[in-house]
């Protein structure tokens, strides 16, 4: 978890990572962003494939609200966060799974979060000066069954999630995968229009003339951004749009119902997806309290309160000197 810190409501400040555990409490803010997204998870019947789809667009939409991101910093963000419930869904479906994107060691910042319930969330640290020709770094930390935390890492020649994913996909995990993800940005509003994606992770049992037959079939595959209503009208000329109803899961049973066309399939398990932030006032509290006694003087000594905000969902806590009687850590 990180926070900024202030004295004041209006003072915002950039912080260091950190992480923190705690209680999640939900803040979703209209209606729109109380929407869910969808997941669908599907296993071919010959043990060959397993595929996962998601539609995120409610999720990502609401990040980059309350991140006030634009442009190619929104979608890179976007792509991350739907990057981020696909390892989980396929790896780690009851553990939390945390992707982080940065730029050297002075540039960009991007983390993306997908937890069990389905809650994801996303952060950009961005400077005013980035540095040129810095090696990308692509990292996951997700949490195994025994509690111990797995941690990947691999260097990219450039930002791009996809293959990122694919990379630590087979790297990391030792699983040979096909991935594709898409956030797209209205370029006059700045709205996110639409984000999702696919992994397609093959399996032992796989035959080598299913592998072929998948192999061609991705090779002429129409982007992840073709599955929403409205493509036609996006498409540029020539690209492949895919018309027709959409499956009982929507957007992600029709990716799904598309990649494993004419191959006998089980659908194991779809849900659905939705923002949320894991801050509250009682981590904010446990936060300040890890301190030693001489640095919580120090903050408080020209003000009987402190706001501290969410980095995340830039929600603000009043935090009052005598909240943290009991709390506090000795010098």
């Amino acid at each position: 978890m990180r926070f900024r810190m202030s004295s004041s409501p209006t003072s915002r400040q950039p912080s260091a990572l950190s992480a923190a555990d705690g209680e999640s409490v939900s803040r979703q803010s209209d209606p729109e962003s109380a929407k869910r997204d969808a997941v669908v998870r599907a296993l071919t019947d010959d043990g060959g494939f397993r595929v996962i789809c998601i539609d995120l667009t409610q999720t990502v939409a609401e990040v980059v609200r309350r991140q006030a991101l634009t442009g190619g910093v929104a979608q890179t963000l976007g792509e991350l966060i739907v990057g981020a419930a696909l390892v989980r869904e396929t790896m780690s479906p009851n553990e939390r799974v945390q992707l982080l994107l940065r730029q050297g060691e002075q540039g960009a910042r991007l983390v993306a979060e997908s937890q069990p319930d389905g809650a994801g969330r996303g952060l950009a640290l961005v400077p005013e000066t980035r540095p040129q020709g810095s090696t990308w770094f692509f990292e996951a930390q997700r949490t195994l069954p025994s509690g111990h935390m797995h941690r990947g890492v691999i260097d990219l020649a450039r930002p791009n999630i996809a293959e990122a994913l694919v990379g630590y996909m087979l790297r990391s995990e030792q699983v040979a995968s096909a991935v594709d993800v898409a956030c797209e940005i209205d370029p006059t509003s700045g709205t996110v229009l639409r984000a999702g994606g696919y992994l397609v992770q093959l399996l032992p049992e796989l035959s080598e003339t299913t592998l072929a037959i998948m192999t061609a079939r991705l090779g002429e595959f129409p982007r992840v951004g073709t599955f929403w209503p409205g493509a036609a009208e996006r498409s540029a000329p020539g690209e492949l749009v895919l018309e027709g109803a959409y499956g009982p899961q929507g957007v992600p049973g029709r990716m799904l119902e598309e990649l494993l066309f004419g191959m006998p399939f089980t659908v194991t398990e779809h849900g659905s997806l939705h923002w949320d932030c894991s801050c509250s006032e009682a981590r904010m509290l446990l936060s300040l309290s890890a301190l030693p006694r001489a640095d919580l003087h120090e903050l408080f000594r020209d003000t009987g309160a402190l706001t501290l905000t969410c980095d995340y969902c830039r929600t603000d806590y009043t935090v009052h000197r005598g909240m943290l009687d009991g709390l506090q850590q000795p010098s």
